[in-house]
């Protein structure tokens, strides 16, 4: 019966944990970003200070760094489409899954039905965001 419940466990948990190790990469590449830049910024500081000329530096294409109020809203809508498909499809996938236990004649699969509102109420979550979010 113990043995029964552990794989699913583990799937969720080695799932998460991947999301985990996703996000952390993410957060160390935009720090050294951010880290980076200060460091141009003060030997550029310096550089003036000295009366060195500079030469011209073009900003990266894909920035990952929001650096002023445009960059913020390319990234702010950016988000706000992932989490419209994220949502359209955390919200379909949760009413699939509900009417899938449902449809099946097995009693205890049935009475599992109700795990599908999990993702369909993050699904509703995630398309509440997407609306309300929105620039006026």
């Amino acid at each position: 019966m113990q043995d029964q419940f552990f794989w699913p466990i583990f799937g969720v948990l080695f799932i998460l944990a991947l999301m985990a190790l996703a996000m952390i990469r993410n957060h160390l590449a935009a720090s050294r970003k951010i880290q980076l830049r200060s460091i141009q910024k003060e030997e550029r500081l310096k550089a003036i200070e000295a009366g060195v000329p500079l030469p011209e530096v073009e900003e990266p294409i894909g920035n990952a760094v929001a650096t002023s109020d445009e960059g913020f809203s390319r990234q702010l809508a950016w988000f706000r489409l992932l989490s419209l498909a994220t949502g359209y499809f955390m919200l379909f996938a949760g009413i699939g899954i509900f009417l899938g236990f449902n449809i099946i004649d097995d009693k205890d699969l049935q009475q599992m039905a109700a795990i599908g509102f999990l993702p369909a109420f993050a699904g509703i979550g995630l398309l509440l965001f997407y609306y309300v979010s929105r620039e006026k």
